[in-house]
């Protein structure tokens, strides 16, 4: 087990750590988005879904710029690739354990079942927004002194802008609680910090 363990981490360390940063942001980020589906299947109210399939594909097309730019076998570039998997798999996880039980919770204080499908597009457009703010953020500190990765990073910074500033203009719901308010700027403060810890963990 512990040379199998060893392997796989020498691997994700061939890696530099600005080309893992690149790497794993475009990953997680992917994760946060792909609720989109889930959440726009029972919702009629979504209005960026053309903005988010662009910054999305996108963000798919970066996965390889890294591996090609440091000339990863195919062996170790299919062993980061199942990392960025397993790292995008925790952040959706995280998100969605963390979304379930506030939607429940203001549910059950108003004991309205009907406002899930709304109170539900709010939260997840809070997280989204939040989200891309740490997105930029860590690029931008992390990436600035190397110039290969921060210049591919800004060829996409107009379809993360687009799609932020998409969700900034949707209109915020009716008649709900300011504690439900308040909940979902903490909920999305504490995910984006999970989304952050994530792309920068070691291992």
């Amino acid at each position: 087990m512990l040379p199998m363990l060893f392997r796989f981490q020498e691997h994700i360390m061939s890696l530099p750590q600005n080309a893992k940063v690149y790497y794993f942001g475009c990953h997680c980020l992917i994760a946060v988005l792909q609720n989109h589906y889930d959440i726009n299947h029972d919702n009629s109210q979504s209005k960026w879904t053309v903005e988010y399939e662009d910054l999305a594909g996108w963000l798919s097309d970066q996965l390889v710029f890294p591996t090609r730019q440091e000339k990863l076998s195919k062996d170790t570039e299919i062993k980061v690739y199942d990392e960025g998997e397993k790292r995008g798999d925790e952040v959706f996880a995280e998100m969605v354990s963390w979304m379930d039980r506030i939607i429940e919770d203001e549910i059950d204080a108003n004991h309205d079942g009907g406002a899930r499908s709304e109170l539900t597009w709010y939260l997840y457009n809070r997280i989204v927004l939040r989200v891309i703010d740490k997105y930029k953020q860590v690029m931008v500190e992390r990436l600035k002194n190397f110039p290969l990765y921060y210049e591919q990073y800004k060829t996409g910074i107009y379809l993360v802008d687009k799609l932020y500033y998409k969700i900034k203009c949707i209109e915020k719901i009716q008649d709900v609680r300011h504690e439900f308010v308040v909940t979902c700027e903490i909920t999305s403060d504490v995910l984006a910090e999970f989304w952050q810890e994530r792309i920068l963990a070691e291992n």
